[in-house]
Parts: C-alpha cells; sequence; structure tokens
C-alpha cells in the first residue's frame, strides 16, 4: 500500500518517546492520505495545495526535526533519508497534480467561452 517504512524495532531496555512515535505516526498518515488522494485522480486544486502546505510546513520540518534527535530515539539515517526521499517525490506528484487541475480547469473555461 501507500506508506513509509516502519521504524525499525529497537533492541530490548531501550525506549523512544511518546512524541518521537506521535511524530511518526502523524507522517505516516499524511502519506497515506495524500498518495490516496493522488492515486484516486479525482483531486480539486484546492486539495492538492491542502497537501502540498502540509507537507512543506509539516511533514518536512517533523523529518529535520527528527534528524536532529535520531541518535538518542535510536531513528536510522536510512529511514531519515527514504522518508525525505519519499515526501519529496510526494511533493513532486503534488505539483505535477496542480498543473493538471489548472490545465484542465483553462481547458474547460476555453471550451465554455468559445463555444
Amino acid at each position: 500500500m501507500y506508506s513509509l517504512l516502519p521504524l525499525p524495532l529497537i533492541p530490548t531496555g531501550l525506549s523512544r518517546s511518546p512524541h518521537l512515535t506521535r511524530s511518526v505516526d502523524e507522517l505516516r498518515q499524511t502519506y497515506f492520505t495524500t498518495k490516496s488522494m493522488l492515486v484516486s485522480s479525482d483531486f480539486e486544486l484546492h486539495r492538492v495545495r491542502f497537501h502540498q502546505d502540509l507537507i512543506i510546513k509539516q511533514s518536512i520540518p517533523s523529518i529535520a526535526a527528527l534528524e536532529e534527535v535520531a541518535k538518542d530515539e535510536h531513528i536510522p539515517q536510512e529511514w531519515l533519508y527514504d522518508s525525505a526521499q519519499k515526501f519529496s517525490s510526494l511533493l513532486l506528484e503534488l505539483f505535477e497534480a496542480e498543473a493538471h487541475v489548472q490545465g484542465r480547469y483553462v481547458n474547460n473555461v476555453m471550451s465554455t467561452k468559445f463555444h
């Protein structure tokens, strides 16, 4: 399905903070809902822009914040890199979707105006 990789298990006796778990859950949920919206191909410009803002203003800063605590929270660099790559790709898909939707609106206006 459309998902970020889960954080790998850590050795017994070590723990992660609840804040980290919540942040990762939010990242995974954002990724899933955004990807699902894009795959549906039935989206509107305001939804595309909402997801763009969500990724730019929340997801990417969250990943950067996780990088700062990666060692203390036992977060592998590979997981951070994979997550950053997936969100970057998802953001590009959103920009492509935005261009597609704007083109669809322009075509609808033009066909209405000249018929």
